[in-house]
């Protein structure tokens, strides 16, 4: 009787983990979103799309000017990474937006040394620059920063 059970339990185990498998069902998903106007970041893994973990937030140099002179801010969070995993831990889907080329450096400490050299003016000034969504704003906005 021990002997059926177990291989029941075997063969169950073996339809189910092949099902799973061959309908790569993702059990997580890797997120990064990049804001295109203040150049925060965060990003969060997502477990059977009930669990999250692993979550985590770059403020940027513009946020925290914002958030000290009481500018009230606005967000356009892009993503930029959005795996899916099966349950093996294989790639199942890469999907992601664009964010703008500033946003994709903002968490290089290089680029936050550059943003470091402007004053708080200059900074809100990038920031209603980035979001204008003028796109020639944008493109001098980006040569004031990026060499």
């Amino acid at each position: 009787m021990i002997k059926r059970i177990t291989l029941v339990a075997l063969i169950l185990f073996i339809a189910i983990t092949g099902t799973v498998s061959w309908l790569d069902i993702p059990v997580k998903v890797v997120r990064a979103l990049a804001d295109n106007y203040t150049l925060s970041h965060k990003g969060h893994t997502t477990w059977l799309g009930i669990i999250t973990t692993n979550s985590w937030y770059h403020e940027s140099i513009i946020e925290k000017t914002l958030r000290r002179s009481n500018i009230e801010i606005e967000n356009k969070w892009v993503s930029y990474e959005g795996t899916r995993y099966s349950i093996f831990n294989r790639v199942i889907v890469r999907g992601h937006g664009s964010p703008n080329e500033l946003a994709i450096n903002g968490r290089s400490q290089w680029f936050n040394d550059e943003l470091a050299r402007f004053s708080d003016g200059e900074l809100v000034g990038i920031y209603n620059g980035l979001r204008s969504n003028n796109k020639y704003i944008i493109k001098d906005t980006m040569k004031r920063i990026l060499p």
